[in-house]
């Protein structure tokens, strides 16, 4: 009750509940002597005044319902609510986004409320799509499923997109649902605005809410299997590896599902979306399948295909990223969600799927920068690489390759002796030296002792036997000029000529003598094999004239001579050579093939590990993950994908593994040293990792083909929470 000249000129009104009719709230100015005691107001003027209530409401706070509080009310306008993108089949007939119906009862649990207040009468209300893609948003007028059901009424439709829709007089309370047809594909693309507009007149108000597809999430290989995908012909053998790492067969089978194609990882990203929800979890979500089969392989794209089933959704790369990337190109990092690693090697030749102006890292970039949860894509250089994956090498979660850790491994097994004989003996085949290692009698025999210095200077013979107490080294072939006091010499275990990559039984030995022209017979009189047992098998000379070529298919008439087509090189007496039964393949040129086969020392003489892995630590140096043993080759020329001179894994890559749960790691099994069990590459991962490690056989399957374990599975994991947000 201020004096009158006190009144303020303009005075400001808020509605704080809205009105039941026209006009029901009146404001009145009354005017009055001020000195009685109980002054009688004469009323000089009224307003009538209607408070009008524009009002929609979604879950902007995204704590699962829609509750009209302050907080929520302030966030709207600022805090997209979360719309999911229903790209499920809840009713068997096709994804759920795909058509203009509710797809079943179900499927409303796929869909977000809209509510919207009622007003008084006299106004008409219309809601509209202010910004954003009216083509990925629908909007039902009810939750009724079904043909006949609640049709669409904003947004996406089969007549074209809808973007305002007419409401008309607003007297009660109105609740909407909707629903996105897809995911963000760009930083770029604009959220929903949706606004509610109430007219009279002239006179108009509005509401407005903000809308945003829910995501899609990758999960990094630590995240929990629930379905692991492989190729038919792996289906029982993966099974097996499950249940030799802990599971029961039951729980292996559940796990292990048959796909008709053998390498899911390439056609496949398993991912989930989900959003807030209503119940005692506060959050809805789906699987989600993206389908990268850039060739539109009618086999491959079956089985991802039929993947798609209640909260099981589907997704193809079209049209923003047609598949020009594979899924082997992709990783994501440890922690939290992790992260997104790009390896930007892989580009087909090919023009009719892989275009030269598109540029498959930045599609990926956008792509996840766009769903806004993941951090930004990190590019990985491995255009160096056969096939130019990053799971060629990196396995986020379980290791990176290292070529240092291939190369200790096969010092270990070369390791080598050089010492002085300490006086004559009076055997033609000893050798005297008082300082024999005592480790010497089991890792001398078989391998090759040289006169390097003094009397009897060049003479190679394999050692037949060891004797550290007497000093008694036992040669195989009596030496031409007995060593002495003077004589120096080294020896190369038998390990360091251990065949790498053999097949059966294998020996070595110093060739003694060699007759024939266009065929050749190598003889070594030391040894009394069994007719025919080298036939289709290989010999490789390892030092001497014939030294650094490539194996020479063999055969064996006799028990001491090895007959070989004239190799079109020189071979001489004195070189040393390893003989094996059979060799694993590599792949070559234009995905022809030779021989894997080789030996310890022969390797550690002409492998360059150092640029091996100066091109690993290029690409991932900043990677902390333990190293796994890697051991690369070079193909010259142009191999069979079109590439030049690219790097091949040489040793199945141990790297390209599948994480799985209570199984640390599934690996391909090395076959790296032949005879030697246990393998001491597997012993050295299996140490590296502590956890059940598991070896399988992936040579001729996917090896061979350039691929590994990782490459041939797809799988669909279990986040620790649903709830990114």
């Amino acid at each position: 009750e201020p004096p009158l000249n006190q009144m303020p000129s303009t005075i400001y009104v808020k509605g704080i509940a809205a009105s039941q009719g026209a006009d029901d709230v009146r404001l009145c100015i009354q005017i009055g002597p001020k000195w009685r005691p109980f002054p009688r107001f004469t009323p000089t003027s009224y307003l009538n005044l209607t408070v009008i209530q524009v009002d929609i409401d979604v879950d902007s706070d995204r704590n699962g319902t829609i509750d009209g509080t302050p907080k929520e009310e302030a966030l709207e306008e600022t805090q997209a609510a979360i719309v999911p993108v229903n790209c499920d089949d809840d009713d068997s007939f096709a994804r759920d986004c795909d058509n203009d119906l509710i797809d079943g009862p179900a499927d409303v649990a796929d869909l977000i409320p809209i509510v919207i207040h009622k007003t008084v009468s006299g106004w008409t209300a219309r809601l509209e799509i202010l910004e954003g893609d009216p083509s990925k948003l629908r909007v039902f007028g009810g939750p009724d499923p079904g043909p006949g059901g609640s049709p669409v009424v904003l947004g996406k439709s089969i007549g074209g997109p809808i973007t305002t829709y007419q409401i008309g007089a607003l007297t009660s309370d109105l609740t909407y649902y909707a629903e996105a047809a897809g995911f963000r594909t760009s930083p770029s693309e604009l959220d929903w605005k949706l606004g509610l507009m109430v007219t009279k007149g002239a006179e108009e108000l509005r509401d407005v809410v903000i809308l945003r597809p829910s995501p899609f999430v990758l999960l990094p290989a630590s995240a929990s299997p629930e379905e692991i995908y492989v190729g038919g012909a792996y289906e029982r053998i993966l099974e097996l590896a499950l249940e030799a790492g802990g599971y029961t067969q039951d729980e292996a089978e559940t796990l292990v599902v048959a796909s008709s194609d053998k390498w899911c990882q390439n056609n496949v990203e398993i991912g989930f979306t989900s959003w807030p929800s209503p119940g005692p979890t506060g959050e809805n979500h789906m699987f989600v399948y993206w389908d990268l089969n850039s060739k539109n392989d009618s086999q491959n794209d079956a089985w991802i295909g039929q993947q798609l089933g209640p909260d099981r959704g589907y997704f193809k790369a079209e049209p923003y990223a047609v598949g020009y990337f594979e899924g082997g190109t992709i990783e994501v990092s440890e922690g939290g969600l992790g992260g997104i690693l790009f390896g930007e090697g892989h580009r087909q030749t090919t023009p009719d799927f892989y275009p030269t102006d598109v540029d498959d890292y930045n599609l990926v970039a956008e792509f996840f920068a766009a769903q806004g949860i993941q951090p930004a894509v990190t590019k990985v250089d491995t255009t160096w690489l056969s096939v130019g994956h990053i799971d060629e090498v990196l396995s986020c979660g379980a290791g990176k390759p290292d070529t240092g850790v291939t190369e200790a491994i096969l010092n270990e097994l070369d390791n080598g002796f050089a010492g002085q004989a300490d006086g004559p003996t009076f055997d033609s085949n000893e050798l005297y030296d008082t300082d024999i290692p005592s480790i010497a009698e089991q890792t001398w025999p078989g391998g090759f002792i040289k006169i390097t210095g003094g009397r009897g200077s060049g003479q190679i013979r394999q050692v037949k036997s060891v004797d550290p107490q007497a000093g008694i080294l036992v040669v195989a072939k009596a030496w031409t000029i007995l060593p002495d006091g003077t004589s120096q010499y080294s020896i190369a275990p038998k390990s360091a000529y251990r065949a790498m990559f053999a097949t059966g039984d294998e020996d070595c030995g110093v060739i003694s003598g060699i007759r024939g022209t266009s065929m050749l017979v190598l003889q070594d009189e030391t040894k009394s094999w069994q007719p025919y047992k080298w036939n289709g098998g290989y010999i490789l000379i390892v030092e001497g004239t014939g030294a650094g070529h490539d194996p020479v298919c063999i055969s064996n008439s006799t028990a001491s001579e090895i007959m070989i087509d004239n190799p079109g090189f020189s071979i001489d007496i004195g070189d040393r050579y390893v003989v094996v039964q059979g060799s694993k393949p590599l792949l070559g040129l234009k995905g022809s093939t030779y021989l894997a086969f080789t030996v310890v020392r022969s390797l550690l003489d002409y492998w360059d590990q150092d640029s091996f892995q100066q091109k690993i630590n290029n690409s991932i140096g900043g990677f902390s993950e333990p190293g796994i043993p890697a051991l690369y080759y070079t193909v010259t020329g142009t191999n069979w994908k079109g590439y030049d001179n690219r790097a091949y894994a040489w040793l199945p890559n141990m790297v390209n593994c599948l994480s799985a749960g209570r199984v640390r790691i599934v690996v391909s099994k090395p076959f790296a040293i032949n005879g030697i069990v246990p393998d001491p590459f597997e012993v050295t991962v299996t140490t590296l990792y502590g956890g059940t490690v598991v070896y399988i056989d992936v040579w001729d399957e996917y090896h061979l083909d350039g691929g590994g374990i990782h490459c041939g599975t797809a799988v669909k994991r279990r986040p620790d929470t649903w709830k990114w947000w």
